[in-house]
């Protein structure tokens, strides 16, 4: 989801005021998801602007504290965001699941953000007779993958289907010049 400064989320929310042209018109004259701006509206209202500028950090007391409450009170999204100030309905319906599943410990364990590439390992220093191994192990692979397609080639010319194959066409040099 694209990110909007401050002075967007406000300006949206003043010209929301203002103008009285309803919400989604609003959203799409500042490029805003209209449910998003929806749930910018609610937490202004309950907030103020000190909700953009310091949201809610969060940690995992405050993922326990706003699922136990969301399902205390039975609480919609929209009565969760007007509680606590925080906009995200997607991660708020994962951790209520986590929360049923594994309890407090699993909201203890979350993790922020995305997953992260594993790191490739870095290449140690190798012997004289270590990259000649590697050498070896590379060059069997390649010719055992010459072996196979030779013998798929030389499999489909048997059969007849390797004369269905169009011949390929490249594009003249004549035309890739210009």
């Amino acid at each position: 989801m694209t990110k909007f400064s401050v002075e967007t989320k406000l300006k949206a929310i003043e010209a929301y005021q203002k103008n009285h042209l309803g919400y989604e018109r609003i959203a799409h004259q500042f490029g805003i998801n209209s449910s998003y701006f929806r749930r910018m509206l609610i937490a202004y209202q309950h907030h103020g602007c000190k909700i953009f500028e310091h949201p809610p950090k969060i940690t995992a007391e405050f993922r326990i504290q706003l699922v136990q409450w969301m399902i205390r009170n039975n609480a919609s999204y929209t009565e969760t965001i007007a509680q606590f100030g925080y906009l995200g309905i997607v991660q708020m319906a994962q951790w209520r699941k986590i929360y049923l599943q594994a309890g407090t410990d699993g909201l203890r364990s979350v993790k922020k953000g995305k997953p992260t590439m594993p790191r490739k390992m870095p290449k140690k220093d190798l012997t004289p007779q270590e990259k000649r191994l590697a050498e070896l192990e590379e060059e069997n692979l390649k010719l055992r993958i010459q072996l196979a397609v030779s013998k798929k080639l030389a499999s489909m010319e048997q059969e007849g289907t390797i004369d269905d194959w169009p011949e390929p066409s490249f594009p003249s040099r004549r035309n890739s010049d210009k």
